[in-house]
């Protein structure tokens, strides 16, 4: 599935946070040209693995090589983006992207004390 997004970088992601609050892709890079997706973002938190290739991921100003079996989170509303610079086909790459509210509902305690400050912290984008 190519990565849509607007004119201020948001990826336009096909999911209802508040009806289901994850989405997962899979051989999402196999689509994309180059195997390299644009700078951009979300307000979800997003998960990625390396599977098979080795991936350059952009986050913020900074670039983090992935080694097959390797992850990364990058936090929500953070510009990111991914290149696969090696390997022979394209690397499944599954990522999931998800609302805090996968872990608790948005007003709770539990929401306030654990999601909202991560989702505040800007020094932690990866």
């Amino acid at each position: 599935m190519p990565v849509i997004i607007d004119n201020q970088l948001k990826e336009q992601i096909p999911y209802d946070p508040a009806v289901f609050p994850i989405s997962f892709f899979h051989d999402e890079l196999e689509t994309l040209w180059q195997w390299s997706g644009p700078l951009h973002w979300h307000p979800g938190f997003e998960i990625a693995t390396a599977e098979t290739g080795i991936l350059d991921y952009q986050v913020g100003e900074k670039h983090i090589t992935l080694n097959p079996g390797d992850s990364i989170f990058v936090n929500g509303n953070i510009l990111h983006g991914i290149r696969q610079i090696s390997g022979d086909t394209a690397d499944p790459m599954p990522n999931i992207v998800f609302s805090g509210s996968l872990v608790a509902p948005e007003g709770s305690q539990i929401y306030k004390k654990y999601i909202t400050p991560l989702q505040q912290r800007d020094e932690l984008p990866f």
